[in-house]
């Protein structure tokens, strides 16, 4: 055993204690080495717990206990042992997690921990991780997390992945993977069956979506975004096979989805699939996706008319349809039973030509980028709840013809120009702050015209991240807020 008096050796710098026969367990009297720059300890007998007086060496920078059987978690006091370059832990019996208190050692340059068969998460995310995992890293069959992601991994992740039978949470995003994945998974790194969260976004992976990933049946949050993935929306992906409740290809090459057929029992509550190439119409069967909230359709090539079957989606909050090519009326007023609960919907930049939102409870100003929306001919925001001024920017619709703004809470100025002098009273009255022609009310206390673009998008942001909008702050700008 290691006798506890060897915390006097006070001034010791190297204690290398390998293949010995030593039994028992680390003393805590360790912790007395103030100047240990060395620890090694290779033996077979050592078992129990590793001792947290390893995290008061702070002058260790390198420690070995390779061919021990500790059986306790990895100590969290070791984060304390910050000018640590190399750690070594081959072939014991540790379990539980890697400490993402790991984190910590900011000087640490070689980590081994081969044959921790009974390691279950590992969490080094944030890190400055560059080189490949090592072939043996693939054998810890009882891994069950793992958290690699904000590091600067390179290459590809290789086909032994599929080798960690009970991973269910993979996170490997912001990293530098890139290339194909070996034909034995397809393009898509992908790992076991048992997978419910794999997230692998904001890398370079490129190619196809493998069918091979209709396997994990078990699978709820699919997070691919911002890579180089091509071809179709694999019908698995809609269907009862996966039981999918968030699904983010954003920021893809994807350009099909004629086979994407939704389910009667979709689970789905964020579907997002902005910023692609997608120009077909959208399956009506999706709106067998009754649990959806976040629909993001954004900056693709869809040509449509207005999809107003969506309004049967009771759960829906988020609809973003912009950059598109939907066209036509969009016209629900008075209507109880049609996106009910509808927070943002953002419809600018496509080629709408009647807009019909009266009598609903619209909240907030009206969006000055209504211009962008530039062959519309009809608007109808009558009897809501819009407030503010009116965004100088609808003169720019040349084609108007027909505006009803009244019975809001508007204020302010009426913009006087050739287009806004074609419309009547009725087009303005009931806003008790409005004034000016074709309203009788005059004011001469006309307060210098504001930014409407950036004093919208203000508030639309703080709207957005009320709602906790799944991918961070909306960017756009939306029709209205729907209370």
């Amino acid at each position: 055993m290691i006798l506890r008096e060897i915390g006097e050796l006070t001034k010791l710098k190297v204690l290398d204690l390998a293949f010995n026969e030593l039994n028992d367990s680390i003393p805590n009297e360790i912790s007395q080495l103030p100047l240990l720059n060395v620890f090694a300890l290779y033996s077979k007998k050592l078992d129990g717990t590793l001792s947290s007086s390893l995290g008061n060496l702070s002058s260790l920078t390198r420690v070995s206990i390779s061919e021990n059987s500790f059986s306790r978690s990895i100590p969290l006091e070791m984060r304390n042992s910050t000018n640590l370059e190399e750690i070594y832990m081959v072939s014991n019996s540790l379990p539980g997690p890697i400490p993402h208190t790991f984190g910590k050692l900011m000087k640490l340059i070689e980590f081994h921990a081969r044959n921790l068969t009974n390691l279950e998460e590992i969490y080094m995310s944030t890190n400055f991780l560059t080189r490949p995992f090592p072939p043996t890293f693939w054998k810890l069959i009882k891994l069950t997390e793992l958290h690699i992601f904000h590091n600067e991994l390179i290459g590809s992740t290789p086909s032994e992945l599929g080798n960690l039978k009970l991973l269910h949470r993979l996170f490997q995003y912001y990293n530098n993977l890139m290339g194909l994945i070996p034909s034995t998974l397809g393009p898509l790194p992908l790992p076991s069956s048992s997978i419910n969260y794999y997230s692998i976004e904001n890398n370079k992976i490129e190619g196809k979506i493998s069918s091979s990933i209709c396997i994990a049946t078990s699978l709820s949050f699919l997070l691919l975004s911002n890579n180089n993935l091509i071809g179709s929306l694999l019908g698995c992906l809609s269907n009862d096979s996966i039981g999918l409740s968030v699904l983010n290809l954003r920021m893809n090459h994807l350009s099909n989805l004629i086979l994407t057929k939704f389910s009667l029992h979709c689970s789905l509550r964020t579907l997002d699939l902005s910023q692609n190439q997608f120009e077909e119409k959208l399956s009506q069967s999706l709106a067998n996706c009754k649990n959806l909230e976040v629909l993001d359709f954004g900056n693709n090539k869809i040509n449509d008319n207005f999809l107003a079957w969506l309004g049967t989606l009771p759960k829906l909050k988020v609809l973003i349809l912009r950059f598109n090519n939907f066209k036509g009326h969009l016209d629900f007023p008075m209507v109880a039973d049609l996106f009910l609960k509808l927070h943002i919907l953002d419809l600018s930049d496509n080629n709408l030509a009647w807009i019909n939102l009266s009598h609903n409870h619209l909240m907030g100003p009206i969006p000055p980028t209504l211009e962008n929306l530039a062959n519309l001919e009809w608007l109808d925001l009558s009897s809501n709840k819009l407030s503010g001024k009116i965004p100088r920017e609808l003169s720019n619709l040349a084609f108007l013809e027909y505006l009803d703004l009244s019975e809001n809470q508007l204020t302010g100025h009426i913009p006087q120009n050739k287009q806004q002098s074609t419309f009547t009273n009725e087009s303005f009255c009931g806003n008790l702050g409005l004034y000016g022609t074709p309203l009788q009310k005059t004011s001469h206390n006309d307060a210098q015209p504001q930014n409407s673009t950036k004093e919208y998008a203000n508030w639309f942001d703080k709207r957005a991240v009320g709602i906790g909008y799944a991918f961070g702050i909306v960017i756009g700008i939306t029709i209205a807020y729907i209370s």
